[in-house]
């Protein structure tokens, strides 16, 4: 053993050497220093982590807000265009009554009409034919008449 690299210990008086001295000193500071480096990289990638989880998270819920404004904005149109479609349904069968109705009028004032015609109608021929039944009978009296005053002239 090469006494330079060794030493006594003043309370024991055990022999040591140095070099395994400063080795296991140095072995112990860079095991600590390793360890306090991984751990520093191990808090960087954990923060690195949840920075990259939140800013995803934050990524996500905002791309979910769009969706989500989207499709309720999609349901208000379709639901303004439901009720306008109904809106219109209604005022189409409203007016489809409407004119039903005033056919269903117009049928039953047309039917008066020709009701009232027919019976204008006739009155006049019974007026007509009374009048040419009464025309004919003044003639017949006055056929009648006359004969009656030719035999009477005959008579005499």
């Amino acid at each position: 053993m090469d006494k330079s690299n060794h030493v006594n210990c003043p309370k024991c008086g055990t022999n040591i050497s140095l070099t395994e001295a400063l080795a296991a000193e140095m072995e112990l500071k860079f095991k600590v220093e390793m360890q306090r480096r991984i751990q520093d990289q191990e808090k960087g990638f954990a923060d690195r982590a949840r920075a990259f989880e939140k800013k995803l998270r934050e990524q996500m819920a905002g791309e979910s807000k769009l969706q989500l404004e989207d499709l309720q904005n999609q349901l208000g149109e379709k639901a303004k265009k439901l009720d306008e479609a109904q809106k219109n349904e209604l005022e189409l069968r409203k007016k489809a009554r409407e004119l039903e109705e005033k056919e269903k009028q117009m049928a039953l004032e047309l039917q008066r009409q020709l009701d009232q015609e027919r019976k204008k109608m006739s009155e006049e021929m019974s007026r007509a034919l009374g009048d040419e039944f009464r025309m004919k009978a003044l003639e017949k009296d006055k056929q009648l008449d006359d004969l009656r005053k030719q035999i009477e002239e005959m008579k005499r």
